[in-house]
Order: structure tokens, then sequence, then C-alpha cells
């Protein structure tokens, strides 16, 4: 048994979490989906960890308002996320599309 196996030694994983892109990015597609208008949102992260770019694309209703999302998005949605992944930015660029009901 190594002894990382058997507790007695240092695990040399300790407070490393590795997490894929498209589950890092999941939760803030949720999030704007459950928005007002909001009919549907994807989120993908791509890039280096060094340098990650997020794409979004949201599709709302047409009398969504679209400054209200645009705000949520730019406020609370990214700082959200690029504080949970600890990064100093995130470029990111928004693809909004409008459909009727």
């Amino acid at each position: 048994m190594r002894p990382t196996d058997s507790g007695c030694g240092p695990d040399q994983r300790a407070g490393i979490t590795v997490l894929g892109t498209a589950d890092a990015a999941a939760p803030l597609a949720e999030e704007l989906s459950a928005q007002a208008g909001v009919r549907s949102a994807t989120a993908r992260l791509t890039g280096p960890h060094a340098h990650p770019a997020l794409h979004l694309r949201v599709t709302a209703d047409d009398g969504a308002s679209l400054v209200d999302l645009r705000r949520h998005i730019d406020e609370v949605a990214v700082p959200r996320l690029i504080g949970a992944l600890e990064l100093p930015a995130l470029d990111t660029d928004v693809l909004l599309r409008l459909t009727t009901r």
C-alpha cells in the first residue's frame, strides 16, 4: 500500500481540485436560463487555464429586458465565475438572440 492510500503520508493532491470546463460553466448557464425572459443559455470555457475565454449564447423572448439581462451577466454571473475559478479576469463574448413567443 502506498502511504497516500493509508493516510500515513502526505497526499500530493491535497488542495487541488480538478474541474472540467463543461462542469465549471454549467452553473452559469443554468443561472442565466432562470432569468426572466430567457428561454435558454449555454456557456463554454475555452483556452488555457492561464487565460481562458468564456462564450455565452443566450436566447431570450423579444420582450425581455436586455439591459437587465446584460447587467446581470456583467455584474453578477461572470464575476461570480471569475471568483469561483480564482481567475484575475475572464475574456467573455456574449451572443444574445431574441425570439418571438
